[in-house]
Formats: C-alpha cells, structure tokens, sequence
C-alpha cells in the first residue's frame, strides 16, 4: 500500500496494521521502521522539529546496523532523542 513516512511526510510503504503500531518502508528515514500508534496521536509527534526527523533518522540507522530491521519508536525513544 502507497502512503507517507510518518517521519518526513515523503513517499514510503505502509505495511498492513499489526499489533498497537503503524509498519513504515521509507527511503527518506533510512529503510524500515514503526511507529507506536499512541505516538501517532500525541501533539509532540505532531509538533516535531527537522531535527527530531534528523535524529529519529538517524536513530533508525543506528538500529539496522546493530541488527534491527524494524525499529520501533515509541513514546520513550522520541522522548530520549
């Protein structure tokens, strides 16, 4: 399915919903991804800076390379970053 990055707003994939997160495939954010659902709702995610898309990215990556190949951001992580 054809939709956006949650992170850039740009073309990505959307997989099919499972479990409490939303599944992303994103060029733009450096591959595959999730995103918690109650994230997803919250102003702070809608409020996010180019800088937290910098870093979450940025994160994502670090996540591949250590082996994750679908990290997911939850309310702690973006809280971390």
């Amino acid at each position: 399915m054809k939709d956006v990055c949650a992170i850039w707003g740009t073309p990505a994939e959307q997989s099919p919903v499972l479990g409490d997160y939303d599944t992303y495939d994103s060029p733009r954010a450096g591959g595959r991804y999730r995103v918690a659902r109650s994230l997803l709702k919250e102003a702070r995610w809608h409020n996010k800076t180019a800088e937290d898309c910098e870093k979450l990215t940025k994160w994502i990556a670090e996540q591949h390379s250590s082996g994750e190949t679908e990290p997911l951001i939850s309310g702690y992580v973006f809280e971390q970053l």
